[in-house]
């Protein structure tokens, strides 16, 4: 046989395309976040540490707040080459007040975390509304 073998070829082609194929990003982990409150609504200033674990049960991503593990949380978590989205509700409730928080996170291969959401304060005597900003890592 003359020339090189097709064969070789096309395995050497395969591997450096198998090798070259991004990983999906690991949703798992436990989040150090820090929340920063926008000015106004339910008058909440104070910059707050928030702490979630997300972990793989079985194919799907479970979200728990470490600081609150009586809140009902739901919500999806997609994974990708580049990044997770995380888009959930969660729903505390105390003595006085029910807390409803929508969240909305990016988490980056660089495992930095960054987002926003809205918080919705509800009493027996009514009902206020406030945005925050959220950003921190994932271990």
């Amino acid at each position: 046989m003359t020339g090189k073998d097709p064969m070789r070829a096309c395995l050497c082609l395969l591997l450096v395309a198998c090798a070259a194929d991004p990983a999906i990003v690991d949703g798992e982990g436990l989040y150090d976040l820090t929340v920063r409150w926008t000015p106004g609504g339910c008058g909440i200033t104070e910059v707050t540490p928030a702490n979630y674990r997300v972990r793989d049960a079985g194919g799907l991503y479970v979200v728990t707040d470490e600081d609150d593990p009586d809140a009902s949380i739901s919500g999806t978590v997609v994974c990708g080459e580049a990044q997770c989205d995380l888009d959930f509700v969660q729903i505390s409730t105390g003595a006085d007040v029910t807390v409803e928080i929508h969240h909305i996170w990016r988490l980056g291969a660089d495992r930095t975390v960054l987002g926003n959401g809205l918080a919705t304060l509800t009493t027996t005597t009514g009902e206020c509304t406030q945005a925050f900003t959220v950003s921190g890592s994932a271990e």
